[in-house]
């Protein structure tokens, strides 16, 4: 099993994209992503540097992903 990489505002945004996300609105310095069936999850937006691991954690979860399933969308 891989390591959970560190990942960028970006890199989170293309792999919830490409595994049926749609960005919904913003507000502030967070996005919502939207996917039928498994409803909202918000992620935070920061312009540098990488987003917490334990925040990406709570993402996936939120998103019920695997790590798995986020690293093979990145």
């Amino acid at each position: 099993m891989r390591p959970l990489p560190a990942v960028n505002f970006r890199q989170v945004k293309r792999a919830l994209e490409r595994l049926g996300f749609e960005e919904v609105r913003s507000a502030g310095s967070h996005f919502a992503f939207r996917k039928a069936g498994v409803g909202t999850v918000i992620v935070p937006y920061r312009s540098s540097g990488s987003i917490p691991k334990g925040t990406v954690r709570h993402i996936l979860h939120r998103a019920h992903l695997t790590d798995q399933e986020f690293i093979a969308a990145l």
